[in-house]
């Protein structure tokens, strides 16, 4: 008979159950590694839809405003011609279709959301053969292409669609062999050139004030989501955190 106030079951080991040989991640570094990436993922997803919902908004009220004037233009135009032929006035269409922007608007976040998993993909792959092959993982990769027999289309196509199984393909499952005299990758984000302006949030809200269609640009938002993780708390500069709580107290 089970006793509802004496709980026997084991409780769960995640460390077992995550790390280790064939496990979701080797190391405990790799699992810790794994979760701070995630919160900075879904924190710059919080980030992107509070700016969405702004924009949404201001969309709008410009609708609406938009409307109205239209609306003063036709009563003025109506009255003008009222004694040659009067006509039942027909009602108002609005000039934008207001029923429609929730479906429009996650439309564009499922869009963004697909371009933004191929972009993180590509990288995925890119980074392991980086890490693997160093400068020279170009031609390891064209070589690789070659003795498969694949197009430069179907690799592009697997590694935004399928990573771990072109990974596979590639070798790069494997663990690597120990090099000690290999050089560390010459174009690691925390080894930039000097005189080089770091980009963090301070860059990128200039360039939003300046420039929105290259900011909104989805190479600009995947750019600046890996100078985030790059970065890390060193990102949040300027009103980040104050930007940041204004959006979410707007929702």
């Amino acid at each position: 008979m089970t006793d509802l106030f004496n709980d026997t079951t084991t409780p769960t080991n995640y460390i077992e159950e995550l790390v280790g040989e064939n496990k979701k991640f080797k190391t405990v570094d790799d699992l810790a590694k794994g979760k701070y990436e995630a919160d900075l993922y879904i924190k710059d997803l919080e980030r992107q839809k509070d700016e969405l919902r702004t924009d949404y908004l201001k969309l709008r009220e410009d609708s609406m405003a938009r409307a109205k004037l239209e609306e003063m233009i036709d009563k003025i135009s109506a009255q003008r011609t009222s004694s040659e032929a009067p006509t039942a006035k027909e009602s108002e269409k609005p000039a934008f279709d207001m029923s429609n922007i929730d479906e429009i608007l996650e439309r564009k976040l499922k869009e963004k959301e697909l371009s933004r998993s191929k972009d993180q993909n590509t990288k995925m792959i890119t980074d392991a053969l980086k890490e693997r092959y160093g400068q020279s993982y170009m031609d390891v990769l064209q070589k690789q292409t070659e003795e498969l027999g694949l197009s430069k289309e179907a690799v592009n196509y697997l590694a935004e669609t399928s990573p771990r199984a072109l990974m596979k393909q590639l070798g790069l499952d494997e663990a690597p062999r120990t090099d000690p005299f290999r050089t560390p990758p010459r174009n690691s984000p925390f080894l930039s050139p000097k005189g080089e302006q770091k980009r963090t949030w301070s860059y990128y809200k200039k360039l939003k004030d300046e420039n929105p269609t290259l900011y909104l640009n989805p190479k600009t938002q995947v750019q600046m989501h890996k100078d985030y993780q790059a970065y890390g708390r060193d990102f949040e500069d300027g009103d980040f955190l104050a930007y940041g709580q204004q959006s979410i107290a707007d929702l």
